[in-house]
């Protein structure tokens, strides 16, 4: 009878050792905020002619309006960086391949 006996590498990393990813504790603050400002940037355009474009993009207000939109679409970004430090273990080949890594080689 063949028994498999487990073996255990000695130069695998300490999970408990390794520090805390960025934006691990936030990224649920940051989904939030990110989807409110988005949502804030399409109420600021909602009154404006998307057909005349020359009107709209000289408006201050229209300009605020994207930036605001611009500014969700970063902290989104941030968000997206936190989300992948809490499911990282669990993300896959495809994950781990849509999402850079850092090198682990010191």
């Amino acid at each position: 009878m063949v028994t498999i006996q487990p073996t255990v590498r000695t130069n695998a990393p300490n999970i408990s050792a390794t520090a805390t990813p960025l934006f691990y504790g936030a990224a649920g603050w940051l989904a939030i905020a990110a989807g409110t400002l988005i949502v804030i940037g399409q109420a600021i355009w909602w009154p404006f002619d998307q057909q005349g474009n020359v009107a709209t993009s000289q408006n201050n207000i229209f300009n605020t309006g994207s930036v605001v939109y611009l500014a969700g679409f970063c902290v989104l970004m941030f968000a997206l960086i936190g989300v992948h430090g809490r499911q990282a273990h669990r993300a896959g080949r495809l994950g781990t391949f849509g999402f850079p890594q850092r090198s682990s080689a010191r």
